[in-house]
């Protein structure tokens, strides 16, 4: 009787840790650069109206983002059978920094509705993640699944050796990249400006704001206890989720690397704001 006691609680023992790794291989790359993305495009929604001037800002930058961030939204809505019932792609005039809105509705307790709240919350990062995916290949015939030099795995997780060979394939990603773009056979400098743009305006709309957040852990919550019910009932036959979640991590390794490139255009440009403002500042006393 102890002795089973021990192998029923070991068994859970086993499923807590796989099902945990499973969610850190699947969701921790995509939420920690979301974050750092959201820190980035915190700075550039106080520096830029300030350099630029409201309007210009706004006109100039946010009207392809935050199309692009609502129709993310609006897709797993849709995908996951929520009505929509009020949307607005974007509105210069909003206040607040939130230029657009997707409001809908679904039945609490379908569990199908329910998880879709999280994939309706991440919904921007993955659109916008394939609008620059598509936007590179169209300009420049760059196929990001032959750029990234290693997934993010298990061993990723569990060994400091796999994740340094993580780190160094995706530098190496970047590079190719970089060499592609600017010195490829597909290149010109007119593609090369509509990339910087794009990467900037569609780049900071890979962000979850609060709103986003709050409506992606609730639908989280449904996805963990689904994926802990199945591994519960799986595991000790094979670890198939973990396999089939880090075939679906490798394949999202090249939007990883798109991430990562919008992060640091983006990060170039908060340092170039950062030191326009104190210099515009002077210029903007004197007109008045």
């Amino acid at each position: 009787m102890e002795e089973t006691l021990f192998s029923f609680l070991h068994y859970i023992l086993r499923v807590l840790v796989a099902t945990g790794i499973q969610l850190l291989v699947l969701l921790g790359p995509l939420l920690l650069l979301a974050l750092l993305m959201e820190l980035i495009t915190r700075q550039i929604g106080k520096l830029g109206p300030e350099v630029f001037g409201y309007r210009t800002y706004v006109y100039g930058f946010k009207w392809l983002g935050t199309p692009v961030h609502e129709l993310g939204h609006a897709l797993f809505a849709l995908l996951f059978l929520h009505k929509i019932t009020d949307i607005k792609l974007f509105d210069p005039k909003a206040s607040g920094g939130m230029y657009g809105y997707v409001n809908h509705r679904y039945h609490p307790g379908n569990i199908y509705q329910e998880i879709g709240r999280f994939f309706i919350g991440i919904g921007p990062i993955l659109l916008g993640s394939l609008v620059l995916f598509l936007s590179c290949f169209f300009l420049f015939r760059v196929r990001l699944q032959d750029l990234h030099g290693a997934a993010f795995s298990l061993t990723t997780v569990t060994q400091m050796e796999s994740l340094k060979g993580f780190a160094t394939g995706m530098m190496q990603g970047i590079l190719r990249f970089v060499q592609l773009v600017f010195g490829g056979e597909n290149t010109a400098w007119w593609k090369i400006l509509i990339l910087g743009y794009l990467l900037f305006s569609v780049g900071s709309s890979l962000t979850l704001s609060p709103p986003d957040i709050k409506d992606a852990l609730a639908g989280f919550l449904y996805f963990v206890a689904l994926l802990l019910i199945f591994n519960l009932v799986t595991l000790w036959i094979g670890n198939f989720a973990t396999t089939f979640l880090t075939t679906v991590s490798a394949f999202f390794s090249g939007f990883y690397l798109l991430m990562i490139l919008s992060i640091l255009v983006n990060g170039i440009f908060v340092l170039l704001l950062a030191m326009l403002a104190p210099l515009l500042k002077p210029l903007k006393r004197k007109v008045r």
